[in-house]
């Protein structure tokens, strides 16, 4: 789960940077567009994977009390 919640960090320090990377226009509007649109997309994912793990936890949790 911490490594989790790091990587998801990342991703929005990566959405930082690309929002650095068109300012000096260092890269299209269009590029910025597919790539900020796979990163929400990956944040999204690693967000639910952490949800999933958590309530796993807790229904193992329960079924050994």
């Amino acid at each position: 789960m911490r490594y989790l919640r790091i990587a998801k960090g990342s991703v929005g320090e990566m959405r930082n940077q690309l929002y650095i990377a068109l300012t000096v226009d260092y890269i299209s509007k269009a590029t910025f567009e597919e790539v900020n649109q796979r990163l929400e997309d990956l944040a999204k994912q690693i967000g639910g994977f952490i949800v999933y793990l958590q309530a796993h936890k807790e229904r193992v949790s329960i079924r050994n009390s």
